[in-house]
C-alpha cells in the first residue's frame, strides 16, 4: 500500500536518523571532500539504483527480483575492469558467464516475453555497480563518514522532495515495517 517514493524516502530518512550520531559528531568538517561531484554522482546513482530495486520488487515476483538482484555483483565486476582497468582472470570471466546464464535461466524469456520489471532490475544492478566503483574511488581519498554523510544527507533530501508529489502517510503497522 506504500508508494515505492515513500518507502525510498523512509528508507533514506531513519538511515539519516540512525546514522545522525555521526552527522553530529563530524559536524560540517564531515562534510569536507576533495571530491564533491563525485560525491554526487554516487548518491544519484544510489538513488537510481534504490529506486529501481524498488520498482521491480513491487512489479515482480519476490523470487525472480531477488535472484536477479543477485546478479548486482557480475555487474561490478565488469564495471571495474572497465572502468577502473581491475584484472579479471579466466576464471573470472568463467563465472560472470556461468552467472549471466543463470539470468537467463531463471527468466526464462523462451516462455515469456521479459518483463519491464526484469528490465529495470537489471538496470538497478548497473546503477549500484556505479554505486559500487564510486566508493572505491571515494575510499582513496575520503573517509567512511565523510562518504555516508553525503549519502544519508543528500539521499534523504531528495527522495523527500519526489515524496512529497505522492504522500501518504502510511499506517501505523506499515510505519513500523518502514522503521524496521
Amino acid at each position: 500500500d506504500v508508494d515505492s517514493i515513500v518507502i525510498l524516502f523512509m528508507r533514506d530518512f531513519f538511515g539519516l536518523l540512525f546514522f545522525s550520531p555521526f552527522v553530529v559528531q563530524a559536524g560540517f568538517k564531515g562534510f569536507k571532500t576533495s571530491r564533491p561531484v563525485l560525491q554526487l554522482i554516487r548518491v544519484l546513482c544510489m538513488l537510481i539504483a534504490m529506486g529501481c530495486t524498488y520498482y521491480a520488487y513491487r512489479h515482480l515476483p519476490l523470487a525472480l527480483a531477488t535472484s536477479i538482484g543477485m546478479t548486482g555483483p557480475l555487474f561490478t565486476t565488469l564495471l571495474s575492469m572497465l572502468l577502473l582497468k581491475d584484472a579479471v582472470s579466466f576464471s573470472k570471466w568463467a563465472l560472470i558467464l556461468f552467472g549471466y546464464f543463470g539470468v537467463i535461466v531463471m527468466v526464462r524469456p523462451h516462455d515469456m516475453p521479459i518483463s519491464m520489471g526484469v528490465w529495470v532490475e537489471l538496470f538497478a544492478n548497473l546503477f549500484a555497480g556505479f554505486t559500487i566503483i564510486c566508493t572505491k574511488l571515494l575510499s582513496r581519498t575520503d573517509s567512511t563518514v565523510t562518504i555516508m554523510l553525503y549519502t544519508t544527507t543528500i539521499t534523504t533530501f531528495i527522495a523527500g522532495i519526489l515524496a512529497l508529489s505522492v504522500w501518504k502517510t502510511p499506517a501505523l503497522p506499515d510505519m513500523m515495517i518502514l522503521v524496521a
